[in-house]
Formats: C-alpha cells, sequence, structure tokens
C-alpha cells in the first residue's frame, strides 16, 4: 500500500525560521552536484548539501538540523539526509522518475520538507502530485517512485530529504 503523510506547518515557526535562515545564509556550505537524481543525469543538476550518508555525518550542521526531525518522528536509524537546491527555469522541468533507496526495501521511509514555497512539485509514478509550501514535510515508503519539478516563480526551490528507518 502506498501511504502518504503530507503534514503542514511541520516545525513550529521560530524553528523553521531558524532553519531557514540558516540555509538561505551566505555561510552555508553548497555543493554542485551534475545531476538530480541517478536516472536521468543529461540535463539537469542541482546543488547539495550532504548532512548525512551511510553511517557518516558530512556537515557541521548536521546534529542540530536532524534533531528538528528526530524530535518528531519514529526515526530508528538515519541513512541519508542532504539538502537540495534547484534553481529557477523558464518552464516546470520534469527531472525523471527514481526511487530514494533500493525498489525492493519496503522499510525504508523517505521525507521531503519543503523550505520555501514554489510552484515546483514532487510527482508520483501513481498520478499523486504534492505542492512546494513552506515548512511541509510529505513521508512516504522510500521504494515509491518520484520526481521532482523546478520551479518558475522563485529563484530557488530548497528541500531537505531524508530516509530513514
Amino acid at each position: 500500500m502506498e501511504k502518504f503523510d503530507v503534514i503542514d506547518n511541520f516545525l513550529p515557526e521560530k524553528d523553521w525560521e531558524s532553519l531557514s535562515n540558516k540555509i538561505f545564509s551566505p555561510e552555508f556550505p553548497w555543493h554542485y552536484g551534475d545531476f538530480v537524481n541517478y536516472d536521468n543525469s543529461e540535463n539537469y543538476f542541482q546543488f547539495e548539501h550532504l548532512f548525512f550518508r551511510n553511517f557518516k555525518i558530512f556537515s557541521e550542521h548536521y546534529e542540530q538540523t536532524v534533531k528538528l526531525f528526530t524530535d518528531r518522528l519514529p526515526i530508528r536509524s538515519i541513512s541519508r539526509m542532504k539538502a537540495n537546491l534547484l534553481t529557477r527555469t523558464s518552464s516546470s522541468d520534469f527531472h525523471g522518475w527514481h526511487v530514494d533507496g533500493d525498489i525492493n526495501d519496503s522499510d525504508m521511509i523517505t521525507g521531503i520538507y519543503y523550505i520555501n514555497s514554489t510552484n515546483g512539485k514532487t510527482l508520483f509514478k501513481n498520478g499523486k502530485e504534492i505542492d512546494c509550501i513552506a515548512n511541509r514535510l510529505v513521508v512516504f515508503p522510500g521504494n515509491l517512485i518520484h520526481s521532482s519539478t523546478s520551479c518558475t516563480d522563485q529563484k530557488v526551490r530548497v528541500v531537505i530529504n531524508l530516509n530513514w528507518f
């Protein structure tokens, strides 16, 4: 069964503002990523900030940021946590279908947390669409096929992608 949870106002206002201010700060480090997902790498890029992957912390911001999620979600173990920054495009670009984990792994959970509101979307192969609204968290099985789209109404679309068990 494909279960979605869409949680608006996921963080208290002060926590969302603090996180948003940190991520949009000129001091927050972003790194060029040559693709948006592994399955469609030819035309799209993004900027990334890797917090955590494969049992290793990559960011000085990890502990403070992950606590915002672990205090509110039933997380046993984090698999990966990263922020993605997509730049505005002249038309809404579809980035290609993918899964965040193993298509056969039904235990992993994916959360996409929207830092800012844009007209970009998260699309699911089953036809479901989630609007990109600041301080919204969408939670779904990690093996569910999905895609992002770019935005046309803001300079950037920023999300935190979190995968856990």
